[in-house]
């Protein structure tokens, strides 16, 4: 017999940035001299420890190419896992 389980989970907004990160092979070095801080003060906004300002946030976007529901939005992942 299989049972099918559905589960929500959101995805931060913080998470979303470090898979972008990841994902372009941009260190958190590299996006801090891109935004103009030292990296100590990017890594406390991408921890969610301070704001990014909406300047730096412009500037993101335009790294990326995204728009800001991408980037600085919560998503829910829904996860589906088959059981026999």
């Amino acid at each position: 017999m299989a049972y099918i389980t559905r589960s929500k989970r959101k995805i931060s907004p913080l998470d979303k940035l470090r898979g972008l990160r990841a994902e372009h092979r941009i260190t958190q070095s590299m996006l801090a001299k891109a935004l103009g801080v030292s990296v100590p003060t990017y890594s406390r906004k991408e921890g969610g420890y301070n704001e990014f300002t909406q300047r730096e946030i412009d500037i993101i976007l335009k790294i990326f190419q995204a728009s800001y529901a991408d980037v600085f939005l919560p998503k829910e992942r829904v996860f589906t896992l088959n059981i026999d």
